[in-house]
């Protein structure tokens, strides 16, 4: 079931539509489906007729700078490479969960074949550094799930995510991967080999245009797709800060199940996913524990609405310095690392990672600023 069985004409108009920043995802979804279809939605944006009744003006100046550099002979292009697919946010191969969450992709780059069992998946995530039993915990899950007949998504990063994926592939499973960078590269290079295995028995995917270095700040972007394709996220090992905590988190945005893999007292890779537990994940001792959970729950945690509510909201410790700083009156992205003293690299992730997660907003001369959804959040509670 693979996009390139798709009409490359349809397909044209939501890259088109993807070019456009400044605009929240869902609002160019409305927009989309009150104008009928991508198509019809990109000529009134084009001529920017009507715009004015569904968008702010420096929204329709951001709709008119991006339509106005949109490179048509590009997309075609990639649309006719051999290498890899498109797959667009209507099309019937495109995960069903992630459709759900509150910034999708509106297209994805797919090696491999993405399939409607994808839609019975787990994302089994960890530490980069793991250690041998962490190894061994991702690899021994992520084969009992594929056997329980759940796909296993992952990161393709080193550690836990390759070992997740090898699990997955020894049982004889699907397992799909999602880059930070683009479709024509792998990162780390180390697992180019493990890439081309995993697109023989699932897919690679990102939302990346070739030619994506793997830059800092999509990895947050990376994992959201993570979270956001999968029923639940299983944590094998992780340390206080290990970008798994994010995609947990992601996770419990989108009203999804948490489960995390106990693991020696003695070591620090164990803190991650013991502080999970404490805050309320599921303790997982095998896939079964997930499987029933998920069962039990009859799949309800997936169609559950993403919630603002303070008991399902973390913060890290850069979200929480930057957060401090950011008034009504707005900074800038720049401003707001130097006044916090959050590495610049660090901060422009965390404040991705918080945009992405509907906290904060940017205005005009992109000052970003608190969003609404952050006056549910008793942020005291994170001091």
């Amino acid at each position: 079931m693979q996009s390139s069985h798709s009409d490359t004409g349809a397909q044209h108009y939501w890259h088109a539509i993807s070019a456009i920043k400044g605009v929240r995802v869902r609002k160019l979804l409305e927009f989309v489906e009150k104008c009928g279809s991508a198509e019809a939605a990109f000529f009134i944006a084009r001529e920017r007729s009507r715009l004015c009744e569904f968008f702010s003006r420096r929204e329709i100046e951001n709709i008119g700078r991006a339509l106005a550099d949109y490179d048509q002979a590009l997309f075609f292009s990639l649309a006719g490479s051999s290498e890899f697919s498109i797959v667009t946010y209507e099309e019937p191969c495109y995960p069903e969960l992630l459709r759900r969450i509150e910034s999708p992709p509106l297209l994805l780059y797919v090696k491999g074949e993405l399939t409607r069992e994808d839609n019975r998946s787990i994302a089994v995530v960890g530490a980069r550094s793991a250690t041998a039993y962490g190894k061994e915990s991702a690899r021994r899950f992520a084969a009992d799930l594929c056997g329980l007949g759940f796909t296993v998504v992952s990161g393709l990063a080193r550690g836990i995510d390759t070992w997740a994926h090898r699990g997955a592939m020894e049982a004889g499973g699907r397992t799909i991967a999602v880059l930070g960078c683009g479709i024509d590269s792998v990162y780390p290079a180390e697992n180019r080999a493990l890439s081309v295995q995993i697109a023989k028995q699932g897919a690679v995917i990102s939302e990346f245009p070739p030619g994506t270095s793997a830059l800092r700040q999509n990895f947050p972007m990376r994992n959201r797709i993570i979270a956001g394709m999968t029923l639940g996220t299983l944590v094998v090992e992780a340390g206080e800060k290990s970008g798994s905590l994010i995609t947990a988190g992601m996770a419990l945005d989108s009203g999804r199940e948490v489960f995390a893999v106990p693991g020696p007292i003695t070591s620090s890779l164990s803190k991650g996913a013991h502080r999970l537990i404490k805050e309320g994940a599921t303790l997982a001792d095998d896939a079964a524990d997930i499987a029933e959970s998920l069962w039990i729950n009859g799949h309800t945690a997936a169609d559950r609405k993403a919630t603002s509510c303070a008991d399902m909201v973390s913060f890290t410790e850069d979200e929480k310095a930057l957060l401090k700083l950011i008034d009504g009156d707005g900074k800038t992205a720049t401003a707001l690392a130097d006044l916090s003293g959050v590495e610049p690299g660090r901060a422009m992730a965390s404040l991705s990672l918080l945009e992405l997660r509907g906290f904060i907003r940017r205005g005009a001369e992109n000052l970003i600023y608190r969003s609404e959804k952050m006056k549910s959040v008793d942020f005291s509670r994170e001091e």
